[in-house]
């Protein structure tokens, strides 16, 4: 209390500060304040139909195709606003925004959303000294649609706070080294009920994480619109259920169970103990990753990023506590899990045990960035690239990431806006779940700047997942989403 005492009166003197000096400005100049901060809201207003809310797939929920997906339309709000201020002792930016999601369909009310928020701050403290420091906090609420059709909400929410806080130091004007600390923390939940382990409470908590460790990054713009870049990261992962439980449909060819005499086999639903110590392993692992490229413009239309890294990860099998159930009694005892052999890499292993899986050796750890952009002319932009990336998974050891994308932008009469982009992802699930998935996402926007404050935009999205290998169908689904809409800036 002594502390929240101490800073009120800074906060009341800042505000104080900064409502006496606010600039006069017109609808679209954003709103001005001291000599260098700028204060920027907006609302947007949106009607989207989608033709596959519950992202189902095939006859699931009804007796032919037409009964699977359920199509809609829903109202989408979202007021914004952002914050920069700059000064010579610090820079400071803030942004946040509020997702409201409506449906019009009474049948479609437990996909209404009220709860999707984003927020970030940046600092740097002392940002034209030899030593400084930076500060970058974000904290993501989502929701991602399920099939829990039935259900009072029926969505997969996240939650991620992700925070970091790095030392830097500026040995020229040119060159930069941040180095610190990064602490991560992701809650996910299922509607109420909708998961639950058999002979236990229905609980809507899936799995939370909590990543601790350092970070570090460096750029040296050796030529003015050009820079090597470098980045190093090592953190833990840990996560509060090592073990998750699976029952149902679709987690035959996954789940494993205790095979009585210290090993694990393959989980048996119509078993003596049904899917009472059916499970999938989670085990806490430690991820080490490396970068470095070049990223800049090359020629007065050419700009290009290559960035290259690995990224290795090893598993703790010792961290999963295996549910064991007593065929006589009824009773659940937990068993360590413990490694029995070498640790094998990239999915290939040849038992029930996925959990010894690491992402090491080459070419699986091997990641990286390649963008080209060319300007064809003032405004009017062609982008091509290729993405690799690893990272951990709430329901197996990690996700493989391949992202090919494509897309233009441009701006007619300074006002009017034009974006395409498509982009295909190939994710590849290794550990105790090994599953190649495709994932595509086409985007049509056109914008028109009716007035300076004012935009109103249409557009037609695609996304679809497909199972790589066809071994997955239940995974498979489509969705076009067609919406219109407006946004007001001040």
């Amino acid at each position: 209390m002594q502390m929240r005492a101490a800073v009120l009166p800074w906060f009341a003197l800042g505000g104080l500060t900064l409502g006496a000096s606010v600039a006069e400005a017109g609808a679209g100049d954003h709103i001005r304040f001291g000599s260098g901060g700028e204060f920027t809201p907006s609302l947007s207003l949106a009607g989207v139909y989608r033709t596959n809310n519950y992202l189902t797939v095939g006859e699931r929920f009804g007796d032919g195709p037409e009964d699977a997906t359920v199509g809609g339309m829903h109202l989408n709000v979202r007021p914004q606003m952002a914050l920069d201020w700059k000064s010579r002792a610090i820079e400071l930016g803030f942004d946040a925004g509020y997702d409201l999601r409506k449906y019009f369909r009474q049948e479609l009310t437990n996909l209404d959303r009220y709860r999707n928020f984003d927020a970030r701050v940046r600092m740097s403290i002392l940002p034209a000294a030899v030593v400084g420091m930076k500060l970058d906090s974000g904290i993501v609420v989502t929701g991602r649609e399920t099939e829990a059709v039935n259900s009072q909400d029926a969505y997969l929410q996240q939650l991620v706070s992700r925070n970091t806080a790095t030392l830097t130091v500026r040995p020229g004007n040119a060159m930069e080294l941040d180095v610190g600390g990064v602490v991560e923390a992701r809650s996910i939940k299922v509607p109420e009920g909708f998961v639950q382990a058999p002979d236990a409470p229905p609980t809507a908590n899936l799995n939370s994480r909590l990543t601790t460790g350092i970070v570090s990054t460096f750029n040296w713009q050796f030529l003015p619109k050009t820079a090597v870049v470098a980045g190093f990261e090592r953190v833990n992962s840990r996560w509060e259920s090592n073990t998750i439980a699976a029952s149902g449909d679709g987690i035959g060819d996954f789940a494993i169970q205790s095979d009585g005499s210290g090993g694990f086999t393959q989980c048996d639903p119509n078993g003596t103990n049904g899917s009472a110590d059916c499970f999938l392993p989670v085990p806490n692992g430690v991820f080490t990753k490396f970068d470095a490229g070049i990223r800049g413009r090359f020629t007065e239309k050419v700009v290009l990023g290559a960035v290259a890294g690995f990224t290795r990860a090893s598993f703790d099998s010792s961290t999963v506590d295996a549910p064991i159930v007593d065929p006589d009694s009824g009773a659940v005892t937990y068993q360590n899990m413990t490694e029995v052999e070498d640790s094998v890499k990239c999915g290939d292993r040849d038992t029930a045990d996925g959990v010894n899986d690491d992402l090491r050796g080459f070419p699986c750890a091997l990641t990286g960035n390649l963008e080209l952009r060319y300007d064809l002319r003032k405004n009017h932009k062609l982008t091509g690239g290729f993405l690799r990336e690893a990272q951990p998974v709430f329901f197996t050891n990690y996700l493989t990431l391949n992202r090919y994308y494509v897309g233009y932008s441009g701006r007619f009469a300074d006002r009017h806006a034009v974006s395409l982009n498509f982009d295909v992802n190939q994710q590849n699930y290794r550990g105790q779940v090994i599953r190649n998935d495709l994932w595509y996402r086409a985007r049509g926007d056109i914008g028109w700047g009716v007035r300076k404050w004012l935009i109103v935009d249409t557009g037609v999205w695609y996304t679809g997942r497909r199972s790589a290998d066809g071994a997955y169908n239940d995974i498979e689904y489509d969705d076009v989403n067609i919406h219109a809409g407006l946004t007001l800036t001040y």
